[in-house]
């Protein structure tokens, strides 16, 4: 199907999308040293990262809807009609996991201040990551069936056919998700509350 195709697609295409998204609401601050002045102004850093974060998340919506929207009405006039319940169902699924992409991002550009480094890192995770990790663990005879809900992009482009896997599987990669959201966001704030501004 048309539709499934474009939204595969878009789970390399979007996480590349995001870097400037990082960019833009994060990582600009601190090399042009504006977060000092925002945080001398009297905003609390609690108060700081979390706007930059829904910033984050907004930015980031605004570019999956735009491209889900288009995949949506390429399908239509391809297509005519399609299942529009299982496709919504896929977009939130997808929607949720690349809230996740989106906080694995900004944690590696709260590490790293620098502009070269963290995007080269970021890229690799997406382009390489998932797929150097179950080979290395194919290597070394470990199942990496036991990793799939934690596998973030792969499960990005295997949500676009959710009527093929159970309900089970689909609520591992949300949990899988969640996961690795707390340990982004937990060590974004932990980094950047620790972090002394001069």
């Amino acid at each position: 199907m048309v539709i499934t195709r474009v939204l595969r697609s878009g789970t390399l295409l979007l996480p590349v999308m995001f870097i400037p998204v990082y960019l833009f609401t994060w990582h600009t601050d601190f090399t042009s040293r504006a977060v000092n002045n925002v945080l001398i102004s009297g905003i609390s850093r609690k108060g700081y990262f979390g706007s930059k974060l829904l910033l984050t998340y907004l930015t980031g919506t605004v570019l999956v809807a735009a491209y889900s929207l288009s995949a949506i009405l390429s399908a239509y006039v391809s297509l005519g009609s399609f299942n529009l319940g299982t496709i919504m169902l896929a977009l939130g699924l997808q929607i949720i996991l690349y809230y996740i992409v989106l906080s694995l991002g900004f944690m590696i550009y709260t590490l790293v201040r620098t502009t070269a480094l963290p995007t080269t890192v970021y890229l690799l995770i997406v382009l390489l990551g998932e797929n150097l990790l179950s080979v290395l663990m194919n290597q070394m005879n470990m199942d990496a069936g036991r990793l799939s809900p934690y596998l973030l992009f792969q499960n990005l482009s295997r949500v676009v056919s959710i009527g093929e896997f159970s309900r089970q599987d689909w609520s591992g990669m949300v949990i899988g998700g969640f996961v690795i959201w707390i340990v982004a966001v937990g060590w974004s704030w932990v980094r950047f509350s620790g972090e002394e501004l001069k």
